[in-house]
Parts: structure tokens; C-alpha cells; sequence
């Protein structure tokens, strides 16, 4: 569940909260004041009871129901705190701390706990220890409690046991659920994670059964163009059918490798491979598709050291398509640079195009989702899939002007 969904969930829990302390707070002072006849300083408490009111009509109609909303943490931070404050003046209006409802604080702080932060609980338990000792020297009527020395250590023995019940619910109830979130959230993680690698496989499954079936159209094709290119009497035909000829050797050398991959269980057989060189190689590939598009190559030469790679054929595959991603959404030029930082390579292809669409953003890397007509929306998902696998990392920026950045960050396996 997006966290923006959670949090807008979590505000309606609190407000069902405040209402329902409301609704019982009027009902038992009214029975207090009508049947018990205690004393009550009603003008205060109306106030109070007014006050909740209008907060709960603002915050369901203005923050809960509204779609544009963006509730975050702090803000349900603050709504928990402003519940203290306002129990604490229904309080002092109805006898301070000696109150039997005073106990209502550990609900607070028990949803502070479920909802917050371990430090913003720890702040919220604060603020209600502070109101609760307030509350000790007095209530509106500006009385301190009566009912000789015993009652009045009764009275601070109930503080002292809300202190060690706050402390309690800061420090390790806090502590419990926060750990749980972490746990859920890795979980949730694995779940991920166990679904894509699932998808993967099935996806290269396909991917060499096609490349068995098209090996014999394609060698057809190659016999074919090597006569037409010894009988073509044109030399802008033989130029055209040896682009055809050379585009057909790269995709039969793709399917061998393709072949090879799932025909191989040992990935340590690959050699390491410099990354500046593999990505000089596949941006040679790149050009010979898209000739209109001018790419500029920035490697360290600061460096002395080459940087190793995994000569993975997948990863070499998942290079490749980032590079078709950016040629084809390019309108004149892409920029690629290989950088370093202790031991992680940062490999950065910038193009200047018009950008990701937001409504795709939010999903990119996903399988099957594609902008481009004709499409399968495979390259980047597949990408980020065995890149990932490799220890790396692949993200995805849109430029503040125009264009789009793509950030690999790859482990270093070592240099020569």
C-alpha cells in the first residue's frame, strides 16, 4: 500500500478516536453532573467539547476526504499531540489528576506508538507527561486535592505509574513495532523480488525457444542477401542489402548468445571484461541503428587503473537496451560517462528528449509498460532485473530542462 494511502487510513483512525472520546466524555459528564451532581465548570468544558468538535468536521472534510491532501508522518504527529492537549484541558475542567480517566494518556500514547516514529513517540509521551504534571497542582477552580496526605500519594503514585507505562510503551513497545514495520517491509521486499525473478524466468524461457525457432529464418535470409548482393547491379542497393546482411549477423549473434546463457548453470566461466571498452563496443552497435544520434563518451583517463566487469551476457544484453532506450527517446544526442566511487562504478547515459511522462513514472521498470508504438516494455524491466542480480543498482531522472537520465551502479570486481 502506498505510504500516502497508509497515512490518510492512519488520520481517519485518529479522528474515529477523537470522536468516540468525544461522545463518551459528554455522556459521563452529563451523567456526573446530572445524577452524581458533581460540581463542573461547564463553560469551560463546552468550550472544549466545542473545540474537538470543529477540529474533527475540519480535518475529515479538508484532509481526509480530500484527494489532493498530502498527509505525512509529522502531520499525524501533530494531530496526536493536539488530542493531548485538548484531553488535558477536558481535565482541568473536570478535577485534574484526579480524575479516573486520566488514564486515557497510554491510549494516546499506545497509537503514538503504532503510527510514529520511535523519537516522535518519545516526544508526544513527553508532552503528555508534562500536561499530566501540570494537572497535579490544581484544576479551575484553582482547588488542590483534599482527602488528607494518603489520597494525595495515590495521587502521585498514578503519575508515577504513568511515567514508567509511557516509558515502557516509548522504549520497547516503540522499539517492537517499529522492528515489525522494518521486518514487514523486507518481507514485502522478498515478495517483490521473488515475483520479478519469476517473471524473468519465464520471459527468458520464451526468449530461447524464439531464439531456436529464428535460427533458421535468419540464415535463410543471410543466403539470400549474399546473392542478391552478388547480382545487384546498383551500388546504393549493395550499401542498403550489406546494412541488411550486417544487422542480421548481430541479431544471429545475439541468439547464440542467448543459446549459450541458458545452456550455461555457471556464471564464474565469464571473464571479466573493462567496462569503458564494452561500453565503446555496444555504443558502435547502437550508431549503426540510430545514425542520426550523436553520442559523446567522457571515461576517467585520470585513472590508471581499467575497471573490471562481469562479461555477463545478460548484463551486456541489459547495457544494451538502456542504450536503445536513450537513442530512441533522444532528438539529437546522448551524453555517457563512466564514473567511480570507492568501489562502485557509476555508468551515466543522458539523453536530450522530452523526458518520462509522469503518469509512467511512478511504474517504470514494470514489464509491459511501454510508450513506444510496437513496444513490449520489457528492455528496462529486464534490465533493472539482471543488474540487480549483479549487486547494481538502476535508477531513472528526469532532467530539470529536458531529457532524462539513467544512473547504473555496478560493483568493481577489479582492475588490471
Amino acid at each position: 500500500m502506498p505510504a500516502q494511502n497508509q497515512n490518510q487510513q492512519l488520520l481517519s483512525r485518529i479522528i474515529l478516536v477523537r470522536l468516540l472520546a468525544l461522545l463518551c466524555s459528554g455522556l459521563i459528564a452529563g451523567f456526573s453532573h446530572g445524577f452524581l451532581e458533581t460540581q463542573l465548570d461547564s463553560n469551560g468544558l463546552y468550550a472544549v467539547f466545542l473545540a474537538t468538535f470543529i477540529s474533527i468536521l475540519l480535518i475529515y472534510f479538508f484532509r481526509v476526504k480530500s484527494a489532493k491532501a498530502t498527509i505525512r508522518r509529522s502531520e499525524l504527529f501533530l494531530h496526536l499531540s493536539c488530542d493531548a492537549l485538548l484531553f488535558s484541558a477536558g481535565l482541568y475542567f473536570t478535577g485534574g489528576s484526579s480524575n479516573p480517566f486520566i488514564s486515557y494518556y497510554i491510549v494516546l500514547l499506545a497509537l503514538g506508538a503504532t503510527m510514529l516514529s520511535r523519537y516522535q513517540t518519545a516526544f508526544l509521551a513527553g508532552i503528555a507527561i508534562m500536561c499530566y504534571s501540570a494537572l497535579l497542582f490544581g484544576t479551575s477552580s484553582g482547588t488542590h486535592h483534599h482527602g488528607g496526605e494518603t489520597f494525595y500519594l495515590h495521587i502521585l503514585g498514578m503519575w508515577a505509574n504513568f511515567v514508567l507505562s509511557a516509558a515502557v510503551i516509548v522504549f520497547v513497545v516503540a522499539q517492537l513495532l517499529t522492528t515489525l514495520r522494518e521486518k514487514e517491509l523486507a518481507l514485502s521486499d522478498a515478495r517483490e523480488n521473488i515475483m520479478r525473478n519469476e517473471q524473468v524466468v519465464a520471459i527468458a524461457s520464451l526468449a530461447a525457444g524464439t531464439a531456436h525457432e529464428l535460427g533458421t529464418p535468419l540464415s535463410t535470409l543471410s543466403v539470400l542477401i549474399e546473392d542478391a548482393i552478388a547480382q545487384s547491379p546498383s551500388s546504393e542497393l549493395v550499401e542498403d542489402l550489406n546494412l541488411m546482411a550486417s544487422q542480421i549477423a548481430s541479431c544471429k549473434t545475439t541468439m547464440s548468445a542467448l543459446t549459450r546463457l541458458a545452456e550455461s548453470t555457471d556464471s564464474s566461466q565469464n571473464d571479466p571484461v573493462i567496462l569503458d571498452a564494452l561500453v565503446q563496443k555496444l555504443v558502435t552497435d547502437v550508431e549503426v541503428t540510430h545514425p542520426n544520434i550523436e553520442f559523446e563518451l567522457f571515461f576517467p583517463c585520470d585513472i590508471p587503473e581499467l575497471h573490471l566487469v562481469s562479461s555477463d551476457v545478460a548484463f551486456r544484453q541489459s547495457l544494451l537496451n538502456i542504450l536503445h532506450n536513450a537513442a530512441e527517446a533522444a532528438v539529437k544526442s546522448i551524453t555517457v560517462s563512466v564514473e567511480q566511487k570507492d568501489t562502485t562504478l557509476i555508468l551515466n547515459v543522458i539523453d536530450d528528449g522530452p523526458g518520462i511522462p509522469e503518469h509512467i513514472q511512478s511504474n517504470l521498470g514494470k514489464p509491459l509498460l511501454s510508450e513506444k508504438p510496437g513496444g513490449m516494455g520489457l528492455g528496462l524491466f529486464l534490465a533493472n532485473a539482471n543488474i540487480e542480480r549483479m549487486g547494481g543498482t538502476v535508477k531513472v531522472f528526469n532532467l530539470p530542462k529536458k531529457g532524462t537520465r539513467t544512473e547504473v551502479k555496478l560493483p568493481q570486481i577489479g582492475r588490471i
